[in-house]
């Protein structure tokens, strides 16, 4: 992602760090806390995301469902402000950024992801049609508008709202 950024000459930084986000079932009957956090390797994080233009990007939620054995559901693309505090559904840890021209090596699935995750940017960037156009939280404000009525949003704007499911992992 930050290469696709730069090339299109905006100022990207990759960070790593933790990562958590609140994610229903499909079927609904619970929802927890997936993500990534605690690297055990010297000098790398458990997760990686993307900071430009103020906004703090992480396409890689498209794909959470692949790493738990839970029916999750679908996640947004997460297109956060960083001037905003996150809320208690959605947590980022930023423990290091890396250089602008670093070079990350990470296991083949997680490349044909990204791969792919680019692939279908450049392709909206170009006009061509996608098969389905992913939801991106764009701010605190997202899961409270009557658009974002996904499962994820909704299950999302409830534990926002009720302090009883307990405290987020960070």
């Amino acid at each position: 992602m930050a290469h696709l950024l730069q090339e299109m000459d905006f100022e990207a930084c990759v960070v790593g760090g933790d990562f958590a986000i609140f994610v229903p079932t499909q079927d609904g009957r619970s929802a927890a806390f997936h993500g990534f956090g605690g690297s055990s390797e010297p000098g790398t994080a458990s997760h990686y995301w993307v900071e430009t233009g103020g906004r703090l990007i992480d396409a890689s939620t498209l794909s959470l469902h692949t790493t738990t054995n839970q029916n999750i559901v679908r996640l947004p693309i997460v297109y956060w402000p960083i001037s905003e505090s996150f809320p208690r559904y959605l947590r980022y840890s930023g423990k290091m950024r890396a250089l602008k021209d670093a070079e990350f090596s990470t296991i083949a699935e997680q490349c044909e992801t990204a791969s792919a995750v680019v692939d279908g940017c450049r392709r909206r960037l170009s006009g061509t049609a996608l098969p389905s156009k992913a939801e991106v939280l764009d701010g605190p404000k997202y899961v409270f508008r009557n658009r974002a009525k996904s499962a994820w949003s909704k299950a999302a704007r409830e534990y926002e709202t009720n302090t009883g499911y307990g405290s987020p992992p960070f």
